[in-house]
């Protein structure tokens, strides 16, 4: 657990996990506005992911007591978290995966970020958090696991698109949150969500699904 021992912040206070997931949904939105300056008519789901990677990791480095690393080796940071994960990983942690962004407190990581740019429903949402909870059950000091993503839809016969994302945001925590349930008494799921913004015709939102130890099982 030695690999940012010479980087240490002394006094740093305990992590601030409500601060750190509004950087994200905040860092998601600026992703967004980014690529509206670049070229209009152009969302976040048509560019590559790294956009929202860095404007996460800037928001989180600029406003927090934190540093991050972003594409970082699964198995090294389960190493630095105090896990034992093999070299050779496992299914749900191949040894050639990487985190997305680790945010670090002191030289210990303590939050796993996974962004997705956009999610049409919940399924790749559900195999990220079955990655997240197998990532948090090997390693002593990660506390939390945030899934970000980015929803974007269009105005549908019936329903606005307001409404329409109101409906499949609070559709896909429910069934990222069943999931869990059925695969794992340690974790629970909470739900962050940003303000849906409207433009013309279409609706997005950011939103963050939280994954925290559940204590009555701990």
């Amino acid at each position: 657990m030695d690999r940012w021992a010479h980087i240490v912040k002394p006094g740093y206070s305990q992590m601030d996990i409500k601060g750190i997931i509004n950087q994200t949904i905040e860092g998601l939105e600026s992703a967004q506005e980014t690529a509206n300056r670049w070229s209009p008519f152009v969302t976040l789901m048509e560019i590559p992911e790294y956009l929202a990677n860095v404007a996460i990791a800037r928001n989180l480095v600029k406003n927090m007591d934190v540093f991050v690393t972003l594409e970082d080796h699964v198995w090294e940071v389960i190493q630095d978290a105090g896990g034992k994960l093999k070299r050779t990983g496992s299914v749900h942690l191949p040894e050639s995966g990487r985190f997305d962004i680790v945010v670090w407190d002191n030289a210990s990581p303590t939050v796993l970020i996974e962004i997705k740019r956009g999610s049409w429903g919940p399924s790749l949402l559900r195999k990220e958090s079955t990655r997240l909870c197998s990532a948090l059950n090997e390693a002593t000091s990660i506390k939390h696991g945030l899934l970000a993503y980015f929803m974007l839809l269009e105005d549908g016969k019936v329903k606005s698109a307001r409404s329409r994302i109101y409906d499949r945001t609070k559709s896909i925590a429910q069934s990222v949150a069943r999931h869990i349930d059925r695969s794992s008494t340690r974790w629970k799921i909470r739900r962050h969500s940003g303000d849906i913004q409207v433009y013309e015709n279409y609706a997005w939102r950011a939103e963050v699904l939280e994954l925290y130890r559940n204590r009555r099982r701990s």
